[in-house]
Order: structure tokens, then sequence, then C-alpha cells
């Protein structure tokens, strides 16, 4: 099973400065998404395993998010959808099929994971958004929200709520599949 987390991180070249931009993201490996050197915006992608949840890669993360919006977004690839649906509903965990996809949210340590399987490439999708309050209908959440919540799912956050919020993913991970 193969886990990685990728912080997206979108903002303006204004803030940050090219030259300090372009070092840092050399130093984060980070995919350049979006460059427009009209209007100063960029959209980065850097990727996280296990090994990179480390507070000076992290650190370098939040130079850029500090002025920016940032969007966590795991990807666990389980070629098994029977395990995938054998531990929902051992935890009790209600889910939907959309377009042949499986669609469920889970509220837990205050964030909202927002998990989509896609059953051609077996690959989950969980959109990590923070601040949710508990209570939320998780199926409603799963089928008519779906997309807006993720459309919205960027923040304003330091290198500590970046480095929590990758931790609880993928402790959400190990805790979904076990």
């Amino acid at each position: 099973m193969k886990i990685k987390a990728v912080v997206k991180i979108t903002g303006s070249l204004l803030d940050v400065g090219y030259v300090k931009f372009s070092r840092i993201i050399r130093e984060l490996k980070g995919k350049i998404r979006h460059l427009d050197t009209f209007t100063n915006t960029y959209d980065v992608e850097v990727t996280l395993t296990r090994r990179d949840i480390r507070s000076d890669f992290i650190d370098e993360v939040s130079k850029l998010s500090r002025y920016c919006s940032v969007s966590i977004r795991v990807y666990v690839v389980i070629n098994e959808k029977e395990r995938l649906l054998k531990s929902l509903k051992d935890k009790r965990i209600r889910y939907v099929k959309v377009d042949g996809n499986i669609r469920f949210a889970v509220i837990k340590d205050g964030m909202l994971f927002l998990h989509e399987y896609n059953s051609r490439s077996g690959v989950l999708h969980i959109y990590v958004i923070p601040g949710i309050h508990v209570g939320a209908d998780t199926n409603l959440l799963a089928l008519s929200e779906f997309s807006s919540y993720v459309a919205s799912s960027s923040i304003r956050c330091d290198s500590a709520v970046i480095e929590d919020m990758v931790k609880k993913a993928f402790a959400h991970v190990d805790e979904l599949l076990s």
C-alpha cells in the first residue's frame, strides 16, 4: 500500500519574490503546476511521504504558505476494493456510490476527511479539511456537498498546522485500513 500526501500551495510571487520562490521550490522538489508572470500567481504541488514529515521540511513549505492558500490531499493506492469495503463495514462508516466510485466522509480530530475511491485506478483520494464541527451529516457531505467542500478546502496556515494535518491524515489512513 503506497501512501503520499500532496500539499497544494497557491499564492502570489509578489509576496515571496521570484528568487526566493525558485530556491524553495528547488529544495522541496516541488512541481510547478501553474506560473503566471503576468498576474504573478502560482500553483505548486509538494509531495510528502511519511519520512518527509520533518520540521525543517515543513518549515520550507511554510515559507510559501505564510502568504498563500494551502490544501492537502492524500493518495492511497489500494488494489483491494473488498478490503476497503470490509473495513468500512467493520467501522460502521456509511458510503455512497457515485459514478462507480465510492464516497464517504469521516469527521475526526476536528477535521473532515472526505474520501473518494476510484474503482478503476484503485486509488483512494482523501481531502483533509480542518475546522469542521461534529454533528454534520456525513452522508450528505459525501453526496451533495462533496465537490463544494473539495473546491473550498484551501486555508492559510503555518508550518505547525500543515505538519499536524499531514500527520493526522496518515494516522487516519492507518486506522481506516487496520
